[in-house]
């Protein structure tokens, strides 16, 4: 009886693997043969380090700057959307939307840091 709940996960999530991907396709397709004409994201900051050096801190300093809401992608996966793997670990809406690729516009930035 305990192995029927087992499969059912393993189809959710490889349901859930297969709309990523075919998400992932259809943004590719949007974004090179399509070519958007307007920006989604005013202001992206990446930060890179190296373990143990206060990315973190430095991270939670720029999130304090900002007045409006601020999220922080830690590790996302190279070459997919990050919104996917935040989803699939936190199931809220606002990561929904995200993760099938219905980017919302973000705000452009009405101060400098």
């Amino acid at each position: 009886m305990n192995s029927f709940p087992n499969l059912m996960n393993r189809l959710r999530s490889q349901k859930n693997y297969l709309l990523q991907e075919s998400s992932n396709y259809w943004r590719f397709y949007k974004q090179v043969v399509v070519r958007p004409t307007e920006i989604i994201n005013q202001k992206e900051i990446l930060i890179a380090g190296l373990r143990r050096t206060g990315n973190h801190a430095i991270i939670g300093w720029i999130r304090a700057q900002h007045p409006d809401k601020a999220w922080h992608l830690n590790h996302p996966p190279a070459g997919q959307n990050p919104y996917q793997f935040l989803y699939s670990h936190f199931k809220k809406p606002e990561f929904r939307e995200e993760a099938i690729g219905n980017f919302s516009k973000k705000k452009p930035a009405t101060h400098q840091l």
